[in-house]
């Protein structure tokens, strides 16, 4: 809803300057363990709240969360960003600030937000393994599908190793509206460069 007052705003102070864009998204972490998803998560939005100053905590409990953010700082009195933890009453928060827990999990969270925002960004929490980066990255990636899904349609399409492709070629063969998709799916697929769309 702020998005669109916003852009109505823009539209009468600066008719001429392009359409807002939005760019947002949530804490993200995936794994094969839903449980272990969600206390990455977790200890990363207790870290946020608890121990970066009070304008994270601020701008919750301004949003109706005051009691939750309250039993997440009283959970957190020496914050910790990997031992972090938000007590059951205040799971709410939680479900606004992440998207967690198994990659299917994610993806269908983060369809959520897809609605909401006309980029969606994420982050993840630090000091993560990479077997999760992986899984996060590949849980969060536009239209994710599994590896071997992937594989089989850049089989369909054609590729390349990166060390086939002249340096800056990729960039002008990216259709622009593409190249968030296919940028992402590259992290999925470092080790290849699709030469056509994948859209």
């Amino acid at each position: 809803a702020w998005a669109d007052t916003l852009g109505r705003r823009r539209e009468t102070t600066a008719p001429h300057a392009p359409p807002l864009t939005v760019a947002a998204g949530p804490i993200v972490a995936a794994d094969k363990d839903a449980g272990t998803a969600r206390d990455i998560a977790a200890a990363c939005a207790a870290w946020y709240l608890s121990a970066m100053g009070d304008v994270y905590a601020r701008s919750l409990a301004g949003q109706g969360y005051a009691a939750e953010v309250s039993a997440i700082i009283a959970a957190n009195p020496r914050p910790s960003p990997r031992r972090g933890t938000i007590p059951p009453e205040a799971g709410v928060v939680l479900d606004q600030l992440a998207a967690c827990g198994t990659p299917g999990q994610v993806r269908e969270q983060l369809e959520a937000w897809d609605d909401v925002a006309d980029v969606v960004t994420f982050m993840l929490p630090p000091g993560l393994p990479w077997d999760t980066v992986e899984a996060t990255l590949r849980a969060a990636a536009p239209g994710a599908r599994s590896t071997e899904e992937l594989g089989e349609e850049i089989a369909e399409v054609g590729a390349l190793s990166t060390a086939e492709v002249p340096a800056g070629e990729l960039e002008a063969c990216v259709p622009v509206g593409g190249r968030t998709k296919i940028l992402t799916r590259l992290i999925v697929a470092p080790e290849l460069i699709v030469r056509r769309a994948l859209l």
